[in-house]
């Protein structure tokens, strides 16, 4: 019977032990570890003063497929009442070393109405860009960046579709088309999500950037500016750019 007492008394102590042998759980990350968001956000205004530049374009109207697409705008700017639509804006520096989860989902790049759309196009390195045709006319595309980066075909068909992972990051590569001048796109590639493309009316906002100082850089087509900006870990920041004579 003791021997009996004794097993008995061992089962219960395994029993009630069980859950001791399970696994701790996992530490909790903080906000600003490597590869992780945090609660901060950036926010601004890119504007250009004064006139805006001529337009570096060659009209169209020599091109019947592309004649019934919308008139050319009058010039490459999208600027109104000073503010700079497709501005690229990105964290340049200042972010912990890292990796960042890469999106699944493509982005599209559509060729229609002669134009490419977007214009200006935020992309994760190593993410993969689709190009359309969706013209009825013959279009290339013609990527001017490093390694991956650099790339030309065609797209004779409509409804045409070709896959590019674009894996160096560059700010920015321009994409142009052969066949027709004045078709331009600039993507900007970079390793992590902190970026923004300005609005209509010039805006753009960073958020959930982990507490730090960042050097922030606006490209446009007329040129760059950068500013250096300290966030707290849920502040957020004003940093606006102006770019003109």
């Amino acid at each position: 019977m003791p021997r009996v007492r004794r097993l008995l008394h061992l089962a219960l102590l395994f029993v009630s032990c069980g859950p001791c042998r399970e696994k701790p759980p996992a530490p909790v990350e903080r906000a600003g570890v490597p590869g992780r968001s945090g609660g901060a956000s950036i926010h601004g205004t890119v504007r250009f003063r004064g006139t805006p530049p001529a337009p570096p374009r060659i009209s169209r109207g020599s091109f019947a497929e592309c004649a019934k697409a919308p008139a050319l705008p009058a010039t490459p700017l999208g600027v109104a009442s000073g503010a700079l639509a497709e501005a690229f804006v990105w964290v340049k520096r200042g972010l912990p070393e890292g990796d960042y989860p890469i999106p699944r989902d493509p982005l599209l790049i559509d060729q229609r109405g002669c134009e490419f759309i977007p214009r200006v196009l935020g992309v994760r390195a190593g993410q993969t860009v689709v190009f359309r045709n969706s013209d009825q006319t013959l279009h290339n595309v013609h990527a001017v960046g490093r390694g991956s980066n650099a790339f030309n075909f065609g797209m004779p068909v409509t409804g045409m579709e070709v896959k590019r992972a674009l894996t160096e990051p560059q700010v920015t590569i321009t994409v142009a088309c052969d066949v027709h001048p004045w078709m331009r796109a600039f993507l900007g590639v970079v390793r992590h999500p902190f970026f923004a493309v300005t609005a209509a009316d010039g805006r753009y906002e960073l958020r959930g950037l982990p507490a730090g100082t960042y050097l922030v850089e606006a490209w446009t087509e007329v040129g760059r500016a950068e500013q250096t900006v300290t966030v707290g870990g849920q502040e957020d920041r004003a940093a606006d750019f102006s770019f003109g004579p």
